[in-house]
């Protein structure tokens, strides 16, 4: 069919005589022989080209471990030429200090089997070199001839693995150290994958009791939890980092005020790791910012609101009567002769007569209404929502009698009467100046008319 094939000749002469009469022979045919022999010629070059150019130092031993050949490789990793270490115990040039892996390796080797393991070695001049060491038997003809080795540089592999675990030693340092509480989440599962000790110290749960569960359980309700699941992955979009404040529950029951920040951490094609959540106990500070927001809206004495937060409810429910078309009042009353109580019991005394003065003022008004303390022994309410004058009488009467009550002070009774004076607006006045002026002005005529009772103002 035109295929060619080798072939191998056995030829002779025929001779009659003195004459060559024709020759005779046998052609055999050795194409399969020949291909194997190509196959082997490939294989060889093959061999030597990845034994010459591997980036791997490569060595072959005998079956007692002493060095047959080395590649270039081996030379640039170790720095021993060929004829220098040939017939050297492998074992012997590169771990002179015999390291027990040896001992291991070679009898894993002589049972025929392949070893596979990181081990340091040493090179020409002492250092060390750590080194992926991956080798096996040589077997021809069902026989164990000899060995292989492959040793692998891995120094650059070991630097980054200890600078891995030296930053995870750093953040874990960072972590311990931190006084806020930090969780790290599946972004799929919401599970929490890690936290550390500022969560077991906040939250009174152990680790174990913390770490691959869903963190609803220290949320106060499951609806707040979802919708700030569905808040973190809008923020996540744009700007990548969320921040709120919501109460939580620690594991003895407590709910108390946290603070609490989102980050998602990103590889570099942008796909979400994992979630950085850090949450603040903001306790202390909720107490501090309560006691300055009380500082700065209440007497500190009777509790009551001072002028700024009066001031305040004046204007909201003067605007609410205009909208509504509605009166409000303005009354303002000192205690009868508290000078007195001050010079005869003293202050303590005279501070215990404006707490329980504050308590009765309360006792006698609506939710809606405001009793404010000016100073010294000076009241002022806010009435809101009234038809006119009418609805204001039945509680300074209600007051006036409350005050002819005797005082429990010390061990002391004495009777503290009230002065007062009334002003509604619109009659009276439009703004806060001009009621609080005609509230004053109707307080000294209820003075000037014998005290213990109240006035209304009159526009004379």
């Amino acid at each position: 069919d035109g295929t060619p094939v080798w072939v191998r000749t056995n030829a002779r002469a025929v001779v009659e005589g003195d004459r060559v009469t024709g020759i005779q022979g046998s052609l055999i045919d050795i194409t399969d022989h020949k291909r194997t022999e190509e196959e082997l010629v490939r294989q060889k070059v093959h061999f030597e080209s990845l034994f010459t150019n591997t980036n791997d130092a490569i060595v072959f031993t005998d079956i007692e471990h002493k060095i047959v050949n080395i590649n270039k490789h081996f030379t640039r990793l170790f720095g021993y030429e060929p004829d220098e270490i040939r017939d050297f115990n492998i074992n012997t040039v590169l771990d002179p200090h015999g390291s027990a892996n040896n001992n291991y390796a070679s009898l894993r080797f002589l049972r025929g089997e392949k070893v596979e393991m990181e081990a340091v070695r040493y090179d020409r001049n002492g250092d060390t070199i750590d080194v992926l060491i991956k080798g096996g038997p040589v077997i021809l003809e069902g026989r164990i001839t000899g060995g292989y080795a492959i040793y692998t540089d891995i120094r650059e592999k070991k630097r980054a693995e200890e600078a891995l675990v030296e930053s995870r030693k750093r953040l874990e340092a960072i972590l311990a150290s931190l006084d806020d509480a930090v969780f790290m989440s599946d972004p799929a599962t919401r599970l929490i994958s890690e936290c550390n000790d500022a969560v077991t110290r906040i939250f009174g749960y152990s680790r174990e009791e913390i770490v691959g569960r869903e963190s609803e359980f220290l949320h106060v309700n499951r609806a707040r939890f979802e919708q700030l699941g569905r808040d973190f992955t809008a923020a996540f979009e744009n700007p990548g980092y969320y921040a709120t404040e919501f109460e939580m529950r620690r594991k003895d029951g407590d709910v108390f005020p946290t603070e609490h920040f989102v980050r998602p951490v990103r590889d570099p094609e942008g796909r979400i790791l994992y979630v950085v959540s850090v949450v603040r106990d903001v306790s202390e500070r909720k107490r501090a910012e309560e006691k300055i927001h009380q500082m700065a809206y209440y007497d500190s004495l009777t509790g009551l609101p001072n002028r700024a937060l009066f001031s305040d409810r004046l204007g909201i429910a003067l605007a609410r009567a205009r909208r509504n078309q509605k009166g409000v009042a303005v009354i303002m009353l000192d205690l009868d002769n508290f000078k007195d109580i001050n010079d005869t019991l003293g202050h303590d005394a005279g501070d215990m007569l404006l707490k329980a003065a504050a308590v009765r003022l309360r006792a006698a008004l609506r939710r809606s209404d405001t009793v404010a303390r000016f100073g010294g022994d000076e009241f002022v309410l806010v009435l809101p929502d009234l038809k006119g004058v009418d609805d204001v009488i039945p509680v300074a009467r209600k007051i006036v009698e409350s005050f002819r009550k005797p005082f429990p002070i010390q061990t002391h009774q004495p009777v503290v009467t009230t002065s007062m004076g009334i002003t509604v607006y619109p009659d009276d006045g439009t703004d806060e100046g001009v009621l609080l002026k005609n509230a004053d002005i109707a307080m000294y005529q209820a003075k000037q008319a014998g005290r213990d009772q109240y006035r209304i103002y009159q526009n004379s």
